[in-house]
């Protein structure tokens, strides 16, 4: 069955925060598989700063070290789009193939 276990990391997501909407920026992390959280829980806008609490979407199925893992990729994803950004690319750009949330 799985352990059902939630990893998470706090991160600092100021530009992509600025650029999306909470529920856009909920539906890109899922695309890397995690969920991300704003500061006051689900469903919430980002805390002070951009900060987002993101971790494993997924929680049953999966070892210990496979749902860790997937909240470091998916965490890495995130800071790479940031990262982008930081750098001046353009938000539809910098999101790649995923670009097509902002339509929505």
């Amino acid at each position: 069955m799985g352990t059902g276990l939630r990893a998470s990391a706090m991160i600092m997501l100021p530009l992509l925060s600025n650029a999306l909407t909470p529920h856009q920026l909920e539906d890109f992390a899922k695309r890397f598989g995690v969920q991300a959280r704003g500061g006051s829980g689900e469903h919430t806008p980002a805390g002070p700063g951009g900060k987002w609490d993101v971790s494993n979407y997924q929680r049953i199925g999966f070892t210990e070290v496979e749902l860790v893992q997937k909240m470091i990729n998916g965490v890495q994803a995130l800071i790479a789009v940031e990262q982008k950004l930081e750098g001046g690319t353009d938000i539809k750009e910098a999101m790649g193939e995923h670009a097509d949330l902002l339509d929505h």
